[in-house]
This record gives structure tokens, sequence and C-alpha cells, in this order.
């Protein structure tokens, strides 16, 4: 089974909570306030590595949690760091968040590694809040929830060269030729359910990645046969390599397959109309196909098309094909490097958000914002001083004057995060 898209659930650690302690020692019974911050939460990183192909690891297990941070201690002791949780996934693979279907990173490098899931920070214990003139704080932070979030993998080939063609056109049998790859070889419709990748040697130094593309139907593009399932993977090779059956005989039967599978690409994808492109006749050893040879190059030569004729089965023209599929590819490349934007170009876009929002929802003024739904977390509003302590802190963020403007009065409902509380300016 080739699995190539998987949703996953992540959730990142925990952070400790910050400990209320007073230091009590022989002849020191009242000293003062030693409580420690808890521990940081473990993060959850997606990392590309090259050694692992398939999203098939996640299917049973789609959930994952990174550890908790620990709850501080006295004598100023912080707790422990929760350790981060690394998922590798293949090289090529695209991450997705399902929240806003937002694309968080494209994995493309073997290495590269995206956070998804950042660790909640640890609370502060109650030494951090001792001031000249607040000598004995009796209250502590709750450390912060870890984020969790839905995540989809999208994974897409990392292969230079795609063989694309209706099914059984011999693909399968070209790359088990060119290749150590082992895909399955058979004489009937859809043999190939999985794509494939194969390294090609040119010579003892030069080589490049080919990837079997499962056969292609007309409407694949529209998910007839196996559709856009693996036609996404074409998107990443530089040259297409069309591999068509001979056997069709006669060449307007093949050149319609050759437009057909060409107007499926084009429909899935603008990206795939202007790749560079190679055309090949497979099954030369057939004699019917000889015989139909001139008609055949004939018939691509009006289009303006050149061919190569191969046999996949004996390998006859195969090397010459090989050797031209390298050249386009660096040809390929050279125009990547003059289309590619220089970096000094690239602007960095940022986008202003609001520190937090206030409306009126039946009766109750309801404060939205990532940072002070942290805060209502964070304090138990039950202990005075940690009351007195987060009211100031709203003040100074402005929300008390936002709430004046809003139309608040003395004694109105005010809502934040799942704290309630009544409004007294």
């Amino acid at each position: 089974m080739f699995i190539d898209e998987i949703i996953i659930q992540v959730k990142a650690g925990k952070g400790g909570d910050g400990c209320v302690s007073f230091r009590r020692e022989r002849f020191i019974p009242k000293g003062g306030p030693d409580g420690g911050n808890g521990g940081r939460g473990g993060s959850v990183y997606l990392q590309a590595d090259l050694q692992i192909k398939t999203l098939n690891e996640y299917f049973r297990n789609p959930h994952f949690k990174a550890e908790n941070g620990e709850n501080g201690s006295g004598q100023k002791k912080t707790g422990r760091n929760g350790n981060d949780l690394y998922l590798k996934i293949p090289v090529g693979t695209i991450v997705q968040d399902m929240k806003d279907h937002r694309i968080l990173a494209d994995l493309s490098q073997d290495g590269e590694e995206i956070c998804v899931a950042c660790g909640g920070s640890g609370g502060k214990g109650n030494y951090s809040f001792k001031r000249s003139a607040f000598q004995s704080p009796k209250f502590a932070q709750r450390g912060e929830m870890g984020e969790e979030k839905t995540i989809k993998l999208d994974l897409k080939l990392i292969a230079d060269a795609a063989l694309v063609g209706c099914p059984n056109a011999g693909k399968s049998t070209f790359l088990a030729r060119v290749s150590q790859a082992k895909p399955k070889i058979a004489d009937y419709p859809f043999t190939t359910l999985d794509p494939y990748l194969g390294v090609v040697t040119t010579d003892g130094e030069n080589q490049f990645v080919l990837a079997d593309i499962p056969g292609l139907i007309e409407g694949a593009s529209q998910g007839a046969g196996l559709g856009t399932r693996f036609l996404k993977h074409i998107e990443r090779t530089k040259v297409i390599i069309h591999l068509i059956d001979g056997a069709r005989v006669e060449g307007k039967n093949i050149l319609k397959d050759y437009y057909a599978i060409k107007s499926e690409l084009a429909q899935f994808s603008s990206s795939l109309k202007n790749k560079e492109e190679l055309i090949a006749i497979n099954k030369f050893d057939l004699l019917e196909v000889q015989q139909h040879m001139a008609e055949i190059r004939e018939s691509f030569a009006k289009e303006g098309k050149s061919i190569f004729f191969i046999s996949a089965l004996t390998g006859e023209g195969v090397r010459d094909l090989i050797y031209q599929i390298f050249r386009t590819l660096k040809l390929a490349e050279k125009k990547e490097e003059y289309l590619a934007v220089p970096a000094h170009n690239k602007l960095t876009h940022y986008a202003y958000r609001q520190a937090f929002t206030i409306k009126k929802e039946g009766g109750q003024f309801v404060i939205d914002g990532k940072e002070i739904n942290k805060l209502a977390y964070q304090y138990d509003l039950d202990n005075p001083q940690a009351l007195r302590y987060f009211q100031e802190k709203l003040k100074r963020w402005g929300v008390e004057k936002a709430l004046k403007k809003m139309g608040a009065q003395e004694g109105d409902m005010v809502r934040i995060g799942e704290k309630e509380f009544y409004f007294f300016p």
C-alpha cells in the first residue's frame, strides 16, 4: 500500500506550572518567596528524511503528542523542559494546516524541518513576582497549553523525470531495464497501482531519478482511472517522457494517445504545459511497428515533434533516449536558474494583528486575543493577589479603556476565554 496523503493530529506539550513556595530554614522562619518556574512543553517538528519513502507509518497511528514540561519547585528550582517530538516524513511533502487550509511548508530538501506545534511556556513561580513593593506574592502562573493542530501531509515525489502514458505502454518495463527498480510488470491494464522511483546512471558519474507514473486515461484530471491521485507527482519533475504504445500501429491513433495524455496534464495543472518533454514510441521490436515507422514519424513531424523509437523489452534505442533525457534535464535546470527570483528581490510581508478584540454577545462583553486568552488561563482569579495583578495587566494593555469606549458600565459581565467576571473600572 502506497499512502501519499494523510491527516494527522499533533499536540505540543503543556508548560509546567509555576510553584508557590516560601523559604523555610532553621533560624529563618519567614524567608522570602522561592517558588521556581515551570519547564517549557515539548514542541512537535516535522523533518524531511530521504530514507522515508511513504506516509504509511502514520496510517495506523495518526495522533502524536510531545512531552509536558515539569512543574517548578521550591528553592527557585525550574522544572525540566519537555522533550521535543520529531516526526520523519518523505522529502517532497507539503504540510497544510487543516484549520485554515494554509500551506505551512514544502519540505523539498533532506533535513529540512518545521515546527508545526509549539510547546507551551512554563508558568512563573511566585519568586518571579517579588518586587520591592510586593514582598510576599502568594500566587504563581499555570503553564501554557501546547498548540494542537490537525495537519495534512501531501507527498509529491521528488524525481528529475517522469514516465507518462496510457496503461500497458511499457513504462514499468522501461524503468526496470534502465534502473534497479522492481515495478510489477504484467499484460493487463493498471498493472502499476503505485508510482515507482529508479536511479538511472548515464555513465560512471552522472545520474538522475526517473519516476514511473501509473497509467493515465482520458478524464484522469477529473479523477477517472487512477485519476488525480498520481498526477500531482509529475508537478515536481523537470522533464516529462511520453511513452506511447507503438502497437497501436497507425500514426493517427498514436498521435491521438499523445494529445489525450498531454490534455489531461494541462487540465490538471497549467505548470505541466511548459515542462520539457520527450516522446518515445515503445515496442519497436514488433514487426508491425517497424512496418509503420515512417507513417508514425511523419504524423509527429507534421506537428513539429521529433520522436524516439525504442524497445523497453529488448533495449533497442534505450541508450540514446537515456542520454537525451539527461541532456534535456541539464537544459531544464539552466532555464530554472535563469527564471529564479534573486534573493535580494524577495519581499517579506508582515500581517498586522490586533492584540485583542471586543464584541458584545447577549449582554456580555467578550474579549478575544491570543495573548489575553493565555493571560486569563494562567492566573487563578479566585486568588485576590492574582486577580489584582491580572487587572493591572489589562489596564496596561488598554482593555479597560476599550471596554469603556464600547459602552461597558460598572457591573457588566465580561468574558475572556472561559473566565467570567464583573467590570469594575
